[in-house]
């Protein structure tokens, strides 16, 4: 298992070196260097600390979900979350087809969090985050829209009445649809996640064998206590009347995340000495959601060089944007390299510090 792993993580570093020289060879010389050095200092600064706050932000909302969750008597502290939060950025970065979870798993175990409950608060923050980043969507989506529209004199009523009924721009009305259907079917699961995973583990309880002395009984007891564990701790963030605070602070990082992502594209835009108003922030939102997301695919290669650019490139293909493709990719290259030294830096800080932590220390 450890040598499959081992050529996985080998191979995945190749595809990145191939993907990286191919897309140097495709940029026009010195376009990457012009790039780069473009970077405004402010919009550099204020990523970083955008990115420092929402490792905070989002320690907040582990410690949240934790802290409502069957820990037994484990106090979590936030400074001890804060450091688990950077190291789990940094190999979620690193490593192809998000492995680098595994490391939220690895860290929490440090603080004396078992693989259950650490298996639930990341399950949950999934799905709290697929349900912000669609009502964000939402949002961005109706601007755009509205914005649009209005440059045609087309009141907007209009023209989602002619987009529904009419067969008018069929690519925005499927896209609204499945938004509001995200949104709907991430709502209703975690309003009835509890009893939808109860109903799951009696049916397993009833059609398979649990005969501990086989393996697959083994399996399936291991199943079914996992389930138990997941409904009750779900059970126990919605007794404990935090669910809002937690739903708040997913909103709170999502926007300061992609906000902090838009202003530093902005200031790069204006030292290439590009108008910024010619972006739509919806349109630059699209591209960065899609992007960090490539890094949840198998062909993902390590740090998610090559995927990451070719799917911010194909997002500015297909919104038309008037600019060159060679160099949106140097602005997608050099964007991805910066929040990568950004985010191995506070994970290497976080990895040393952790190192030296022990549970015995005052907590809080």
């Amino acid at each position: 298992m450890k040598k499959q792993v081992r050529w996985n993580l080998l191979l995945s570093g190749i595809a990145s070196l191939i993907l990286i020289f191919l897309l140097v060879g495709y940029v026009p010389q010195g376009e990457l260097v012009r790039t780069f050095k473009s970077f405004s200092t402010e919009s550099l600064f204020f990523y970083a600390l955008c990115s420092l706050l929402a490792v905070m932000i989002r320690a907040w909302r582990y410690r949240a979900l934790l802290s409502s969750m069957d820990t037994g008597e484990v106090r979590i502290p936030f400074y001890g979350m804060v450091l688990v939060t950077g190291i789990r950025n940094a190999f979620v970065d690193f490593l192809p087809a998000r492995l680098g979870e595994i490391a939220y798993f690895l860290a929490l175990k440090r603080l004396g969090i078992n693989l259950l409950t650490a298996g639930s608060s990341w399950a949950l923050c999934i799905a709290l985050d697929l349900v912000v980043l669609a009502g964000i969507t939402f949002v961005l989506f109706s601007f755009f829209l509205s914005g649009r529209f209005s440059d045609d004199n087309v009141a907007l009523h209009t023209a989602i009445s002619e987009m529904f009924f009419g067969g008018e721009s069929q690519r925005e009305m499927v896209l609204f649809c499945v938004i509001v259907a995200v949104i709907a079917l991430f709502v209703v699961f975690l309003r009835f996640a509890s009893p939808i995973i109860r109903s799951v583990v009696a049916f397993i309880r009833r059609e398979f064998p649990t005969d501990p002395s086989r393996k697959i009984g083994r399996a399936v007891n291991l199943a079914v206590d996992a389930g138990d564990h997941v409904a009750r701790d779900i059970d126990g963030v919605k007794r404990s009347g935090r669910l809002t605070q937690i739903v708040l602070l997913t909103v709170a990082l999502r926007v300061l995340k992609y906000g902090a992502l838009y202003v530093l594209l902005l200031g790069l835009l204006r030292g290439l000495d590009l108008k910024v108003d010619f972006i739509h922030p919806f349109i630059a939102f699209t591209a960065f959601l899609f992007a960090e997301s490539s890094a949840s695919l198998p062909a993902s290669g390590l740090m998610g060089f090559g995927t990451y650019e070719a799917i911010w490139t194909l997002v500015f293909s297909l919104s038309h944007v008037e600019i060159e493709s060679s160099q949106v990719l140097a602005i997608g290259f050099s964007i991805h390299v910066v929040t990568q030294i950004v985010g191995y830096t506070i994970g290497l800080l976080s990895v040393a510090l952790l190192a030296s932590y022990s549970r015995e220390k005052p907590q809080g």
